[in-house]
């Protein structure tokens, strides 16, 4: 597969380029969009909100573009004279639109995203850039304008009734910055298939140390979107569900956290056998150097260390989704890491079995419960690395199934719809 992707363009110290093989057959058009919710480097809060568009006096020059900011309260460009944005419009270019660049006699193209000020470092893109690809029609963005926050972009919706849920789209989150550190621009970037798959994306990024990082589906095959389709549709009932068309076309594979009922009960057997057997025999594992100890009383685990805590039963949705007692919102780091450890270990089917929770060559045994929808991927995709359910990084570097390039100076996007 690897060898199948070019090479990414040499580093530019004013854009982080993406080398754009596109091997999209069913549509007429490819839309990209790049949008930012601009952070300060040392602030959570969100200052203000970006687009890509192109540069020169028409704004078509896709060469040359440019980011255009916004001021996140009021929803005006700095230099627009106090003109509001239109939020109502589309702020894309479509693939033909972009430079060509000439690899054998094949053609690719090229997108320059442009960094605020390489030279600095208090600016940044980081917190939630996406790279969004919409076949045959604009990205539908939502723009969310409540909460102290003011305006911030938000991704199209996945839900079969949310914004833009009619269009065949996906994404790569790009997280861009210049850090002090190499003095290079460097983008954070990685894929994920956490809600749904829908294209195949592969990437060859460069990392700041010179060296290459390949992850994404395995498109050496005749039909590799298909073929992962094909296997997801002959899963079991609950996860089958996932499948959506439109007009009779495949439009995208929701993951079993969005197309499960709360009446799921594809992992139920695992989850009551597995807190049955910490009724007579103690849980313990550590995150770090904290050593966690818990038993299991009345459906509950009780936790006896490194504090007194509990996480009650869950359903196989809230195994799936990471939601009531896995819900790590508003839970102190302790309490989040052991929710988060236990949800990936239901998942791979390793639960009762701690000392495979760090192997991933022992993930996913046969005669145990544990998430087809993420199984099947990693079968799919280079090394048997993708994001297949919320906790697909635990336990971290160096064993996660998390692709991502901390330190990617350019990259070769390959996407794939056969």
């Amino acid at each position: 597969m690897t060898d199948t992707i070019p090479v990414p363009l040499p580093d530019d110290p004013d854009y982080f380029q993406i080398l754009i093989d596109s091997r999209i057959t069913t549509a007429s058009t490819v839309h990209l969009s790049f949008t930012a919710n601009r952070m300060a480097l040392n602030s959570p809060e969100i200052l203000d909100i970006t687009w890509l568009t192109g540069g020169g006096a028409n704004q078509d020059d896709w060469k040359h573009p440019v980011l255009l900011v916004v001021n996140a309260s009021t929803g005006h460009t700095p230099a627009d004279g106090g003109a509001e944005i239109r939020f109502d419009a589309t702020y894309d270019v479509t693939l033909d639109q972009l430079p060509k660049h000439t690899i054998k006699d094949k053609d690719y193209r090229v997108l320059k995203i442009p960094f605020l000020d390489p030279g600095n470092p208090s600016q940044s893109l980081a917190g939630s850039g996406h790279l969004t690809i919409t076949l045959d029609a604009p990205a539908v963005m939502q723009i969310n304008t409540g909460g102290p926050n003011g305006y911030s972009f938000a991704l199209p919706s996945a839900a079969p009734k949310g914004a833009g849920s009619t269009n065949r789209w996906d994404f790569v989150e790009l997280n861009c910055a210049t850090p002090a550190a190499n003095k290079k621009s460097v983008c954070f970037c990685n894929t994920t298939n956490v809600d749904f798959f829908c294209l195949g994306i592969a990437i060859t990024g460069r990392t700041s140390a010179g060296d290459y990082a390949t992850f994404g589906l395995d498109l050496g095959g005749k039909t590799p979107v298909a073929d992962l389709i094909n296997d997801l549709r002959n899963l079991s009932p609950d996860y089958a569900a996932g499948y959506t068309e439109q007009a009779g076309a495949f439009l995208r594979f929701l993951a079993p956290d969005m197309a499960f009922t709360p009446e799921a009960e594809d992992l139920a057997t695992a989850i009551d056998e597995g807190f049955k057997h910490y009724e007579s025999q103690a849980l313990t594992f550590s995150v770090g150097k904290v050593s966690y100890t818990a038993k299991t009383e009345n459906d509950t685990l009780v936790f006896s260390s490194p504090s007194v805590f509990t996480i009650d039963k869950p359903t196989s949705l809230e195994v799936i989704a990471s939601t009531g007692p896995l819900d790590v919102a508003g839970q102190p780091t302790q309490i989040q890491n052991a929710q988060k450890f236990i949800a990936a270990a239901l998942n791979r089917g390793v639960f009762t079995q701690t000392g495979d929770w760090d192997r991933p060559s022992r993930w996913y045994p046969g005669g145990v419960q544990s998430n087809q929808y993420s199984q099947t991927l990693h079968k799919h995709f280079i090394d048997g690395v993708c994001y297949g359910f919320s906790f697909d990084d635990v336990p971290g570097p160096p064993v996660t199934s998390a692709p991502a390039i901390g330190t990617c100076t350019s990259m070769t996007l390959v996407i794939s719809d056969q």
